[in-house]
């Protein structure tokens, strides 16, 4: 028999036996080397997808600790945890999303060099151009965008969020801190409350190219820190609203810093909670499977508790605002990696807890 044949036999058997909740079957066969990472071929189900359509929370954890794929995508795009969350199965929803957050905070602890990807990143070529909408957009090399003027709804509603009623509010105007321009639409929003101090922090120099070209260093009461955050983060001041469009490998780096930027308990701090979607611990089955990255629920969900349990390791706690988005497929129409298609935005809103 073919070493082909014996693998898919194998994987067949155990996909068979997780569908019929065979657990000490399925044990047997896992000791004995047969991949638990097998997909079926008419549907794409994974082990734990059928231990979840089955609502097997027993064989859901046994095959968890066994390494199964946590986010592994069937032929439909859906995750073992959405298929329990179609029953209504919060308990094995919450253990597969458990999963998920403890395989991002191992690839964060992993990482052996942080900073190459920014370093990456700053290196790569970056342009500004109008899709045949006649929208506004940033590309990278690959000509995959990277920000797009669909995200300005909810810039306008993070801006609204930290700033509305905002109780350090004076008539000097609030000290607002800015880490990364990308299109400058948080920034534009930000002008408009007439900031006493509006600081810009932005490193990539094709952006600092079109942030001059299009006048934002001739702005008043506008302060631009040429260069990465790390460069000003020990002398730049202290601000009453603080945000962030930065590398997810970043942002969780930068929450340390955050106590020591606040003007006081009211300070008010958010960033771009979309990063669950480029980020290739969360994405890496997903892209497989499809040839996109895609954002779904889960990986929302899992993004969302990594950084709750990073706000909280530095006092801060968050409320999480649901922003409707709109239908995006026109945007895509032609993009080879769309990073956004989900329904809602979940913008938080982080203060510190004590002082």
């Amino acid at each position: 028999m073919q070493e082909d044949e014996l693998f898919n036999n194998a994987g067949m058997a155990l996909l068979h036996c997780c569908a019929t909740d065979d657990i000490e079957n399925v044990k047997q066969l896992i000791d004995k080397g047969a991949p638990i990472y097998y997909q079926d071929a008419s549907s794409g189900y994974t082990c734990l997808h059928f231990a979840a359509d089955i609502q097997s929370t027993k064989l859901v954890k046994y095959l968890i600790s066994q390494g199964a794929t946590w986010n592994a995508l069937d032929h439909n795009g859906y995750t073992p945890a959405e298929i329990a969350l179609s029953y209504g199965n919060e308990k094995i929803y919450e253990e597969i999303v458990g999963e998920g957050v403890r395989a991002g905070q191992k690839a964060e602890n992993d990482e052996a060099d942080p900073a190459s990807s920014l370093n990456a990143f700053l290196s790569s070529k970056l342009t500004y151009e109008y899709d045949d909408n006649g929208q506004e957009r940033v590309v990278d090399s690959a000509g995959d965008p990277v920000m797009m003027a669909w995200e300005t709804p909810i810039m306008k509603s993070s801006v609204a969020a930290l700033c509305d009623n905002h109780e350090d509010a004076s008539d000097e105007g609030l000290a607002i801190l800015n880490v990364g321009f990308g299109l400058g639409i948080i920034d534009t929003e930000f002008q408009k409350q007439q900031p006493s101090n509006h600081t810009i922090i932005e490193a990539h120099p094709d952006v600092l190219k079109h942030m001059k070209e299009t006048g934002w260093y001739d702005k008043p009461g506008v302060r631009i820190c040429e260069g990465k955050w790390q460069d000003f983060i020990y002398e730049i001041g202290q601000f009453d609203v603080i945000y962030l469009i930065i590398l997810d490998r970043d942002l969780h780096a930068f929450f340390e810093h955050i106590p020591e930027l606040v003007n006081s308990p009211n300070s008010r701090f958010s960033f771009f909670h979309g990063l669950g979607a480029t980020n290739p611990v969360f994405c890496m089955s997903h892209l497989h499977a499809t040839g996109k990255i895609t954002h779904t629920t889960i990986l929302d969900d899992v993004y969302t508790r990594i950084s709750d349990l990073h706000l909280d390791q530095i006092g801060m706690s968050a409320e999480w605002q649901d922003v409707p988005v709109k239908e995006l497929s026109a945007v895509w129409k032609g993009v080879r990696r769309s990073y956004w298609n989900l329904p809602c935005y979940k913008l938080p809103i982080a203060k510190m807890n004590i002082f």
